[in-house]
């Protein structure tokens, strides 16, 4: 299904559906006015562009519901939603809807006022490969080694990966760290930007000193991106991003709490590339 058709598919639903529509200085591909529902569509496989696109889509519907609190912004994928949990739960703290074109009825829910994360939790999700490109006999053996490293100091993700380069791609030792945690067999000494796995909270004090707290690496990353944007004038998202070396969807995620305390604004430069740059203060 192409995403016209899927346009097409919505506009049966709702008679009254205007497409291209413009809210808030965004457009939109998709507008039910007698619901309220703002649409964003999004179609693609599980790759970084498409979770880019996702987080864009994101930043663009969470502006539009904080112009107008009685929105309900939704981002309507083509096919299953290639996203994992971790970004359907980002979308549901920021009440962003995402619904998948096989499960329209959802729409149903969404009109009524349904719980963002109830529909969310429903949402049909591209299942990921556990251990991709690992056979299972190989697997048991890397956790066996993760489990007998960790039990003698902890560790972060970038460090188990380190470890075990020759061993395994990176996004086999991910998910099976991520098994071993949900199989209890091993903890989340520290939660920041770099969490700290370990095998016992005894490791706890190691753990603390290797990972710098949340706040301060947030705190760290506002600093940086608004004296970058001092220096250098007018920037994109993804400008800062890329000369900070930090994710696209956490740059977004900070320009618009900068924005937020008044010190930067958005503006557009050519008619639609979205800009940042300081606010002058008084």
């Amino acid at each position: 299904m192409s995403l016209n058709q899927v346009l097409d598919a919505v506009k049966k639903l709702y008679n009254d559906a205007e497409l291209n529509h413009v809210l808030t200085g965004w457009n939109v591909d998709l507008y039910v006015p007698r619901h309220q529902m703002a649409i964003l569509t999004l179609k693609g496989r599980r790759c970084e562009s498409s979770v880019n696109r996702f987080y864009a889509s994101l930043f663009k519907l969470v502006d539009m519901k904080h112009s107008d609190g009685s929105l309900k912004p939704i981002i309507l994928w083509d096919g299953p939603i290639p996203l994992t949990m971790e970004d359907l739960e980002a979308a549901s703290r920021w009440g962003v809807y995402v619904v998948s074109s096989r499960q329209l009825q959802l729409l149903k829910e969404v009109e009524a006022g349904e719980n963002v994360k109830t529909v969310n939790g429903k949402a049909n999700i591209v299942k990921p490969l556990k251990n991709p490109r690992i056979g299972r006999q190989k697997a048991k053996l890397i956790e066996a080694e993760l489990l007998n490293v960790l039990s003698k100091e902890p560790l972060s993700l970038p460090e188990a990966i380190h470890l075990l380069k020759d061993k395994a791609p990176p996004k086999s030792i991910y998910w099976i760290l991520r098994r071993l945690h949900r199989q209890g067999k091993i903890l989340t000494l520290v939660r920041s930007s770099k969490t700290i796995y370990g095998t016992s909270m005894s490791q706890l004090p190691l753990a603390l000193m290797k990972a710098p707290s949340k706040e301060l690496l947030k705190a760290k990353r506002l600093n940086e991106a608004y004296q970058l944007i001092v220096r250098r004038g007018a920037l994109t998202a993804k400008e800062v991003a890329d000369i900070l070396g930090y994710p696209e969807r956490l740059v977004i995620a900070d320009l618009v709490k900068l924005k937020d305390k008044g010190l930067l604004k958005r503006v557009k430069t050519d008619g639609k590339t979205v800009k940042w740059i300081t606010v002058k203060q008084p």
